[in-house]
C-alpha cells in the first residue's frame, strides 16, 4: 500500500510523539509528527521539533535508511563539525552515515521537515 492520499491538512491536528532517550539519544523532549507513512516500505515524511537547548544524537546518529532533512525554523549546532545550520539548510544522508550529535538553538530551538526512505536500500 502506498502512502495515503492526503489533501492539505493542518499539522497542528497531528498529535506529536516524544522521542525517547534511545531514539536517538536526546534530552529536552524532541517531538516527531508523522505527516505521511507508507506501511509497506516504512518511508515517511515527518516534522521534527527540537525545543530550545535540546541535545540529541549522542554519541552520534546512524540509520538504516536514507534521510533527507530541511531546516524550517531555528537552528542546530553540529558538535562534531563545530558548525551552526539554520533555516534553509538541508542534508541527504545514505544509510550508515554517522552524523551529530546536535544541540538546538538556546532561544529558538529547531524544526526540521524530514523524509526517510527504505526503498533505495532494497534495490
Amino acid at each position: 500500500m502506498p502512502k495515503p492520499e492526503i489533501e492539505f491538512t493542518s499539522s497542528s491536528s497531528i498529535i506529536p510523539s516524544y522521542l525517547t532517550p534511545e531514539d536517538p539519544a536526546c534530552s529536552g523532549f524532541s517531538t516527531l509528527k508523522i505527516l505521511s507513512r507508507d506501511p509497506d516500505t516504512g518511508d515517511q515524511t515527518s516534522l521534527l521539533n527540537h525545543p530550545p537547548g535540546c541535545h540529541w544524537g549522542s554519541p552520534y546518529c546512524v540509520h538504516e535508511f536514507w534521510e533527507e532533512a530541511y531546516i524550517l525554523k531555528g537552528r542546530m549546532y553540529d558538535k562534531t563539525l563545530k558548525k551552526w545550520f539554520d533555516a534553509g539548510h538541508f542534508c541527504s544522508r545514505p544509510p550508515g552515515m554517522k552524523h551529530g550529535p546536535y544541540q538546538a538553538d538556546e532561544e529558538h530551538g529547531c524544526e526540521e521537515l524530514c523524509y526517510i526512505s527504505y526503498d533505495k536500500i532494497k534495490q
